[in-house]
């Protein structure tokens, strides 16, 4: 509550000593974002300071770093930014509603302090400057992704403004960044419909509730009164829906509760929510572990994108028919690759491709090996050949100083990571006699000389992939394939042939259980 100078305590016209004379001041680093983004074109000209403070304070509401004094950044001390001569100037025709909602804040962030009007306005500053650093980050992540085309990347970023604009409109609810109003209303409403196909199937269902509308798929919740092997009335149910098998997943909830479930139904493909670029930038800004090697495999079901460390791995296979979004996702991976160990010289990334065309985007990468892609076979061939020589290099180097993996070695002696990436990995094969066995001994040799291998195929099949070499390769993400025995081959079990495309993939991180994950569209 605020502080007020009265004998009662309360002052039910107290709002208009906060809305009263006191002027609004951003920091110079927020006037400063102004101008670059303008001058960009990233945002259209702003006639009016107020427009430009409302549009940043709306920011930090919108993607919620109001929730926490943790993730708000604190106006530096200082002159040249810009003025607003009243709270009413600065919030128009809705001062009396900006004016509840940031006071909510302000008692929410200061729950035991009694607050001042000086309080509200420092916060006011504090979400101007906020908003606009997180802006301007956004806008160089948006460059990053679109780095030959300024057009594209002022896209990427005009998308997340409006989408936010449309969300907070009161035209769209969003739970995690995912679900609309329509499609959770759709959901509920889908709930009726759901049961009455397990009862007539027979399924014991004690209890099934709409629990999450995500990102192609709505989630119930499904108790049942004892067991049932469900994966037998899989089929039935689709029938009973008049669904594609792959629109229905059921997978146990480990949660120590009996016969639980989660019971996902593809929605309507226009009902999808979009995971392009402005999401993936949304996922590597909130990057906030300390891998080596950090890569992002994907997205879940409740928006939240996941990240692992291609260090710890060693060697990782890729498999999915073709049109599945195989390309797509080492894209995706790749960026994150990148974007995440920029700067850090630590990491050289070498891309074989012979199409060349998929992965220009990255020509112009810091840690691309040799600033280009190789898409010569015989080169291709040498540089395994070189890379197979360098490991044993690496090796005698270990032993030298006793480390174990390179990570132990001295930062003055340490190589930099090497990571190769086999685009097409039949191809290769096909084109090259001696290009198996060098990936053969980097597979068996490399893992703990900071040589790692992504190998993809969307040829899942015992010719490209034989016993030896998948048996040295300990991660697994497998898209969608056309037979459960390519799933196999993969994952070493069934699941991939039931994925629906459309860069919805599994994780097998080191030989664990799999997950599954959305791709990014990027």
């Amino acid at each position: 509550m605020y502080q007020v100078d009265n004998i009662n305590g309360w002052d039910t016209d107290y709002f208009h000593t906060l809305m009263g004379e006191k002027r609004i001041i951003s920091s110079k680093e927020a006037k400063d974002i102004r101008e670059k983004l303008m001058d960009s074109g990233a945002l259209p000209p702003l006639d009016n300071n107020f427009d430009w403070a409302m549009l940043c304070i709306g920011y930090c509401f919108a993607k919620g770093f109001t929730e926490s004094s943790h993730r708000l950044i604190p106006a530096p001390t200082g002159k040249g930014g810009i003025e607003i001569p009243s709270f009413q100037t600065c919030f128009q025709d809705y001062s009396r509603l900006w004016l509840a909602l940031l006071s909510e804040t302000l008692f929410r962030l200061n729950p035991d302090k009694a607050v001042t009007k000086d309080d509200l306005y420092t916060l006011i500053q504090t979400l101007w400057h906020t908003g606009a650093v997180e802006l301007d980050s956004f806008w160089e992540g948006c460059k990053r992704f679109k780095p030959d085309s300024d057009l594209e990347a002022r896209q990427a970023f005009l998308n997340e403004l409006t989408e936010l604009a449309v969300k907070n409109a009161g035209k769209a609810h969003f739970t995690d960044g995912l679900a609309d109003t329509d499609s959770e209303v759709l959901s509920e409403n889908r709930e009726q419909y759901l049961r009455g196909a397990f009862q007539r199937l027979g399924i014991p269902v004690r209890e099934l509730n709409f629990s999450h509308a995500g990102a192609r798929y709505d989630i119930y919740r499904l108790r049942l009164s004892k067991y049932a092997d469900l994966e037998k009335y899989h089929q039935g149910l689709c029938s009973e829906l008049g669904i594609k098998e792959n629109a229905l997943h059921i997978v146990p909830c480990y949660n120590n509760e009996s016969h639980a479930y989660d019971v996902k139904l593809l929605r309507p493909e226009k009902q999808w929510h979009k995971l392009g670029a402005t999401k993936f930038a949304e996922a590597l800004e909130g990057y906030d572990q300390d891998y080596i090697l950090p890569v992002c495999v994907g997205i879940d079901e409740y928006g939240k994108a996941h990240f692992e460390d291609l260090a710890a791995a060693p060697h990782l296979l890729v498999g999915g028919t073709t049109g599945s979004g195989k390309s797509v996702f080492l894209r995706t991976m790749l960026r994150s690759l990148f974007d995440l160990c920029k700067g850090q010289d630590k990491l050289d990334v070498a891309i074989l491709d012979p199409k060349k065309v998929d992965y220009l985007v990255f020509e112009k990468e810091e840690d691309l090996w040799e600033e280009r892609i190789l898409d010569d076979y015989d080169e291709m061939y040498q540089f395994l050949v070189d890379s197979v020589n360098e490991s044993e290099q690496r090796y005698s180097l270990m032993k030298q100083y006793g480390a174990q993996k390179i990570s132990q070695l001295p930062l003055s002696v340490r190589p930099r990571y090497r990571v190769i990436v086999v685009d097409e990995l039949a191809n290769l094969k096909k084109q090259h006699n001696g290009i198996e066995k060098q990936l053969m001994m980097l597979a068996e040799k490399a893992r703990a000389s900071g040589i790692h291998l992504i190998l993809a195929t969307q040829r899942p099949d015992a010719q490209t992939l034989d016993g030896t070499l998948r048996s040295n390769l300990p991660v697994r993400i497998a898209l969608s394939v056309q037979k459960s025995t390519e799933s196999k081959i993969i994952l070493d079990e069934t699941g991939a042939e039931k994925l629906l495309g459309k860069g919805d993939h599994l994780v097998k991180w080191n030989n664990g259980s799999p997950y599954f994950m959305h791709g990014f569209d990027i």
